[in-house]
């Protein structure tokens, strides 16, 4: 029994030692199929169990697959997809610090209107000067107020003082040389309430660099305006200085303007203006000279309505409708300086 036992054991360690260099030698063969030698070589029976009866180790199975799980496997040819050989992790940008410095933008956005003016004041000192007269050149100053009952409308008090109303060159060397002229008038001042309407309101861009809000307005009232006649015709006789020759004539007005905001209080104001008005004028006929004849005693009621020296007859009866056209200039102040956006529930 010992000897029978002896025998197997030294059987089984030479099969084992027959079999280890066949299992050797499928390890370093890198997949190549085996000779017919090498199947059949190892060792009869015993070497058929231990080559298809027992699993490899853990170990030499990881060296056979190794391939496939780093060098040729599917997940690390799908993870090298979209990473760029040359981008490395130094390259990557610095996003821990302090945010670089950017651009001005190019584009500036404005949500609301800049200056809103419903119930607000406005106040127009403003200088004037006339645009279509030829003949005579009025100027003046004078300003406006205007309460804003919205914010497109609103009412105004205005009122005009007029100052060097010249006579042309034009009109005075023609007048003594050819005898031939054309009556002007002298204008004082003129009061009107007026009715503004503001039907635009925008901004533009200034190199690109400030934006420039304005907006602009329709106007037009009813009011009067106080001219006289200036002695050209018959300077010699005639004198209209006394004030009784001072006549209030109904005005009515029409206009556009618009204003250019440099605050939200503060505004460049101009508009072009038209006042339209009856007035007298001096009359372009000379009556007779009779030299005993230089009051109405002295002529009689016959003679002395035809009289040189008789005011009545250096008016003209009938008068003309004059159109002054004037441009005005001046700045716009509104009250109270602050306001305050109202959004609607």
């Amino acid at each position: 029994m010992a000897k029978r036992l002896g025998i197997g054991l030294l059987g089984g360690l030479m099969a084992l030692a027959l079999g280890m260099p066949s299992a050797w030698g499928q390890d370093m063969d890198f997949g190549t199929e085996p000779s017919p030698e090498e199947e059949g070589g190892g060792g009869g029976e015993e070497g058929s169990d231990m080559d298809f009866g027992t699993e490899p180790p853990s170990e030499e199975v990881g060296e056979e697959t190794g391939e496939e799980e780093t060098g040729g496997g599917e997940e690390d040819a799908l993870a090298d997809i979209g990473v760029s050989e040359e981008t490395t992790t130094e390259e990557m940008p610095d996003l821990t610090g302090p945010p670089p410095d950017l651009p001005p933008p190019e584009v500036w956005a404005v949500q609301r209107i800049y200056a809103l003016r419903n119930r607000r004041f406005e106040l127009v000192p403003r200088f004037s000067f006339s645009m279509n007269d030829q003949f005579v050149s009025h100027y003046g100053f004078g300003g406006l107020f205007n309460w804003y009952i919205t914010d497109v409308l609103a009412l105004g008090l205005e009122g005009i003082w007029f100052y060097g109303n010249r006579e042309s060159n034009i009109n005075y060397y023609t007048s003594r040389s050819f005898r031939v002229t054309v009556p002007v008038n002298d204008y004082w001042m003129g009061w009107y309430l007026n009715f503004t309407y503001v039907p635009m309101y925008g901004k533009f861009a200034v190199f690109n660099h400030w934006i420039i809000h304005w907006d602009t307005f329709i106007t037009g009232g009813l009011g009067v305006t106080l001219t006289r006649p200036l002695a050209v015709i018959d300077a010699e006789f005639r004198s209209f200085d006394e004030a009784s020759y001072w006549h209030p004539n109904i005005t009515f007005n029409i206009g556009i303007g618009g204003r250019i905001f440099l605050s939200r209080w503060l505004a460049i104001f101009a508009e072009l203006r038209m006042y339209g008005f009856p007035q007298e004028l001096e009359n372009r006929q000379v009556a007779p000279l009779d030299d005993q004849c230089t009051s109405l005693e002295a002529c009689g009621e016959t003679a002395w309505p035809y009289e040189r020296s008789n005011p009545d007859t250096w008016l003209d009866e009938d008068g003309e409708f004059a159109v002054n056209v004037m441009i005005q200039v001046g700045l716009s102040f509104f009250l109270p300086p602050t306001f305050e956006y109202h959004l609607p529930l």
